[in-house]
Order: C-alpha cells, then structure tokens, then sequence
C-alpha cells in the first residue's frame, strides 16, 4: 500500500460519517476499517502479480528435465539445448576429417598412399598396394623384363629386373657363303628353333661385314648370357661379355649338346666391333679363296671371336647365335 493511500481514505470516510451525521469516534472507527480492507486487497493483487513475474524467472524440473525461459520465444527444455549444441558442432566440424580409410584403387591418392591410378593392373606405374614399382617389389614394372621379389642373381632373374638370355653354337657349320648376315640370322633362328629354345625368332649371328657389327644391332643386355641348359653362364651381362673374357666358353649347341671343339664365323672383335674392313667373304655371299675371319668355339679368351690368320670362304665353320629382347 502507498504511504499516501491511508490518508486519502480516512479523510473520505470521515467526511462521510460527519456529513450523515455520526459521532465523531464512530466515523473515524469506519474510516479505519476502510483503510484496512483498501490495504489488504492492494497487497493481495501485489502478491499476485510478483508470483506471476517469479513463475516466468523460475526454473522447475519434472523427472530429470530442466525448463529454462527461453526469452520472446518461450521456453527450451535442456534435452531440445543438447540436441541445439550437437546440431551446432556437427555443422560446424571439419568435413574434411573423416575416418575412413584410404580406398586404394579409387583413383585419388590418399593419405599413406604414394599413387592411384585406379586400376588393378600390377605391372604398371603403380602398384594394387597404391606404390610406386620399384625392382625387387614382386611386379613387372615398364622397364622391367622381370621381377621374381628376390635379391639372387643367379636364378634368371638379377637384382637389376634383367632376365638371362640364351647363346649357343650351332650344330651345323657352312662355307662362307651365307647370303650375308641375313641368310646368318635365318640359320640362327631355324636352329633355335629345332632345338624348342625360347623366342626362337629374336636370335642375331654374331658376325660383322663393312657395314654391321653385333655392338651396334645387338641389344646390349644387362642380364645373364647363358648356354642352353640355363646354368652354365658365358657373361654376367654385356659388358662383361665384351670385356674380351668368357667365364665359360660357347661350346653348347641349340640342343644342349656340347660340341667338342670347332672354328666360329665371325669378324668380330671381342667388344662386338668388326675386326677387319675386307676379311669377311665379301659380305658373306662367296665360297672361294677370299679370305674370311673366325673365331674358336672352346675358349674363353678373344680367342672365341677373334683368331688371328683369316680362313677361306670356302671352309666351313658355325656360327654363334645370340637371344636379343
């Protein structure tokens, strides 16, 4: 109740009391009576209305929930703030985040991957694992001829991914007349191939003429040069081969039969260059006087390739046949 409120009344209700005419104790006693029931009915409506204000500021649980005011728009109940808060984070987390492993194979290169190229093929650039291939990895690899995972040079394939190849002596020999280095390499590839050798077709005669030499049409090879049982090893490799030292000599024909001594056309220095301008039966195509080189199929020196003293075209010898790619 105001302060000024109790005096507006009691002067109103005697005024009344002495305008009716009423004793002067008994207007004042109405008068105070007023003034209470004024006063009590104002606390009332006050109480009513701070409940009212206290109710909207006041938290309440019910079993386990809390219900806070939630400002113009009303209330919010904490298990709708959580479900808010979780809608947040999820919003604004790192989509680049993600657990999920690495999926070799999907053409994108992840993490912990050093390629993808999205196919499944293993003698590639890269590998089913996702890795670049590498020699000693198991895989054929572009620039491999093979890859058997191992570190022994000794059993077809080396540590360099290079695989042997075969040489032999022929079984047969000619005169020098041999329809030049052509007519020579069909004899190597007929031999080769009676004899069930692999890649029968890719087999070169080693002879030189003016014009070719086995250093420049020979693929030069940086595997093994081996005799036809697959064991017995003339070179580690061409460079060893040219280095005028056999570690076995070629003495093997293309079926696996050693022959027992015999002269090897040839006109070719050990490192694969012609030895001579002229001594090679006019391109091998004569069978007369001309004189023509040789070399002698059971050593191991440059005596294997290159003999000294010219023969006549118009003796016989073999010829020496070498696998190329």
């Amino acid at each position: 109740m105001k302060p000024w409120s109790f005096d507006v009344t009691l002067g109103v209700a005697a005024s009344v009391a002495l305008a009716s005419g009423c004793r002067a104790e008994a207007a004042w006693q109405e008068a105070l009576e007023i003034s209470v029931t004024w006063e009590s009915e104002s606390e009332s409506m006050s109480d009513a209305s701070s409940g009212s204000e206290s109710d909207t500021e006041t938290t309440s649980s019910t079993e386990g929930e809390t219900t806070t005011t939630g400002g113009p728009g009303g209330t919010m109940s904490e298990s709708e703030s959580d479900a808010t808060t979780a809608t947040t984070s999820t919003t604004t987390s790192d989509p680049t985040n993600t657990s999920e492993p690495a999926d070799c194979g999907d053409g994108d290169v992840q993490p912990g991957e050093q390629c993808d190229d999205g196919n499944d093929d293993n003698n590639d650039e890269c590998t089913n694992q996702c890795k670049h291939w590498m020699c000693g990895d198991g895989y054929v690899g572009p620039t491999e001829e093979c890859d058997d995972g191992n570190k022994n040079d000794d059993d077809g394939c080396n540590t360099a991914c290079a695989r042997d190849r075969v040489v032999f002596v022929t079984s047969k020999a000619y005169p020098g007349n041999l329809s030049g280095i052509s007519g020579a390499t069909s004899a190597c590839v007929a031999a080769a191939s009676s004899g069930g050798l692999e890649n029968p077709s890719s087999y070169l005669p080693w002879l030189s003429d003016s014009e070719m030499s086995p250093s420049g049409f020979f693929f030069h090879s940086e595997g093994r040069y081996v005799l036809p049982d697959m064991i017995t090893v003339v070179a580690d490799d061409w460079n060893d081969l040219a280095d005028g030292e056999l570690h076995n000599p070629i003495d093997m024909t293309e079926y696996a039969v050693l022959l027992d001594g015999g002269p090897v056309w040839s006109n070719t220095l050990p490192w694969g260059d012609r030895y001579t301008e002229s001594e090679h039966c006019e391109g091998w195509t004569v069978n007369g006087a001309e004189p023509g080189r040789r070399g002698y199929s059971l050593a191991t020196d440059e005596i294997w390739t290159a003999i000294e003293a010219p023969n006549p075209c118009s003796s016989y010898a073999h010829l020496y046949c070498f696998e190329q790619e």
